[in-house]
């Protein structure tokens, strides 16, 4: 009975609401609705709540991060799409540790700050970057600099960049770096050269194709802090045969009772210089403090940035 009480009553309410009397065809629809109000009234005295602590629902579990995140770069031409990998080789030991990256073929050559080789490719029918271990070491003997003098003099230590010389069907590595001469106690930035082997399980032998001079002596000419970490290093072919090597001034700037090497044309330092790949060197340009930017176009015009004081 209290339902059908409630029942009409919800029902002539409707009926003054709308200002019309129920049309037949829409009678099993306003029934329903009422059948389903009056169940609803039917059950008031009866306490059918749910727990107070069961009420809110749980939120939602935070989503994964993607495996391979990416952001958008913006630029006066260009926007990018920029996508980091986050285990695609071993992560560095340090920061500012080095390794490079260059085109090969139509994928990449990779050298991490430990000196081992990776091959980077496309997965088929995707943009995914897969990675390929190479049996290629670089001839880095940072782990003997760093056992004999300590962290902090190892620290700017580092591979500094990496070309591929394609031409002739045959991929030339060069691999800019540092060299510790150990019985001289003194560091080179060098050049070493490499025939890329065509197996991923073969190696190959290393030659040097340049060292800097002077030989920096540790813990005098080769000192930590900013100073140290201006090396410039960075690689590129010139177009013509030769490969340019940008070489900073690592502090020898004239200032205080420091030389200005960058001035002096028979001193590697504070120059780009132009390796004619069979053991000679001259300079390209000199005067630079820290340059870690080098290109050459198509037109084989050199461009070149590096860090001010």
């Amino acid at each position: 009975r209290e339902v059908e009480r409630s029942a009409a009553l919800i029902r002539t309410r409707l009926d003054a609401l709308l200002g019309v009397a129920v049309v037949r065809g829409l009678d099993v629809t306003i029934a329903s609705v009422l059948i389903v109000i009056a169940v609803m009234t039917g059950a008031c005295g009866q306490d059918t709540s749910t727990p107070r602590e069961t009420l809110a629902a749980a939120p939602p579990a935070a989503p994964a991060p993607p495996a391979n995140p990416q952001r958008n770069v913006r630029s006066a031409f260009y926007n990018f799409t920029l996508t980091t990998y986050m285990s695609l080789v071993p992560p560095p030991d340090r920061s500012r540790a080095g390794g490079s990256l260059t085109p090969l073929g139509d994928g990449f050559l990779l050298v991490t700050a430990a000196g081992e080789f990776f091959r980077l490719g496309w997965e088929t029918g995707t943009d995914a970057l897969t990675a390929e271990r190479l049996a290629l070491a670089a001839p880095f003997n940072r782990p003997d600099l760093l056992k004999s003098t300590g962290a902090e003099l190892a620290a700017p230590f580092r591979i500094t960049d990496l070309v591929v010389d394609e031409r002739g069907g045959v991929s030339r590595v060069y691999l800019a770096h540092h060299h510790w001469n150990q019985d001289a106690n003194c560091i080179t930035l060098r050049v070493s050269a490499a025939t890329l082997p065509a197996s991923t399980d073969a190696t190959a032998p290393w030659s040097t194709v340049f060292d800097s001079s002077p030989c920096l002596t540790v813990g005098d000419m080769w000192s930590t802090g900013e100073a140290a970490d201006r090396g410039g290093g960075r690689l590129a072919l010139d177009g013509a045969g030769g490969l340019l090597l940008s070489v900073g001034d690592y502090g020898f700037e004239g200032l205080g009772d420091k030389p200005a090497y960058p001035q002096t044309p028979d001193v590697s330092y504070g120059k780009i210089l132009l390796l004619d790949l069979a053991g000679g060197a001259a300079p390209f340009s000199l005067g630079h403090r820290n340059p870690q930017g080098l290109f050459v176009d198509a037109r084989r015009r050199v461009w070149s940035t590096e860090h001010g004081p």
